[in-house]
């Protein structure tokens, strides 16, 4: 237990939350073409909202009952759970053709994309989201400490921003009906 320890660890969960985020998506990608592509990554992105709203309160509530260490190392044994699920489910699992994968980004650079100007216009926003919403994660607890709020206030206030983005992904396919994807991310 100590400072330095920390710092590690936060490290490897940032490098490994990378790693995963790339890989969920493409594994959701893989599960479907057109309209049920886009199903998938509405139903996802739904997950992640959920776990948006329980992961703060839980670590929060957590932290009050029975300590730092102790949810730490409760949080450090939840990814046992779909590890254990990957095992047994790994079979039905779509698996990539490499040499499609090869032959189709052959010619073509990352920097490409950003031709794309709908598709720049969306990793712009994404990014900008993105980095609101990881300073958020970052100061709200340490400014709700500050301040002298308990670690349940502080999760249920992090939590509440998890269910104004589950509200927000419920409504946003009614928005998209009635106006177009590109406006209702803008």
């Amino acid at each position: 237990p100590q400072l330095a320890t920390l710092f590690v660890s936060a490290g490897l969960i940032g490098m490994f939350y990378i790693f995963y985020t790339v890989s969920v998506q493409h594994l959701v990608g893989s599960f479907g073409e057109g309209q049920a592509r886009v199903r998938n990554f509405s139903l996802f992105s739904l997950g992640v909202a959920v776990t948006s709203l329980a992961g703060p309160t839980t670590a929060g509530f957590s932290i009050d009952l029975i300590g730092h260490r102790n949810t730490y190392l409760l949080l450090a044994l939840l990814p046992l759970v779909p590890l254990a699920v990957l095992v047994f489910l790994a079979r039905q699992l779509p698996r990539a053709d490499r040499h499609e994968i090869a032959a189709a980004s052959r010619g073509r650079r990352t920097s490409d994309m950003l031709k794309n100007v709908p598709l720049r216009r969306v990793l712009i926003v994404t990014g900008i989201i993105e980095t609101g919403q990881e300073l958020f994660n970052f100061y709200m607890p340490i400014y709700g400490r500050s301040i002298g709020l308990t670690a349940s206030t502080i999760g249920i206030i992090m939590g509440s921003f998890g269910a104004a983005l589950l509200l927000a992904r419920l409504v946003m396919p009614a928005l998209v009906k009635r106006s177009s994807e590109e406006r209702v991310l803008g």
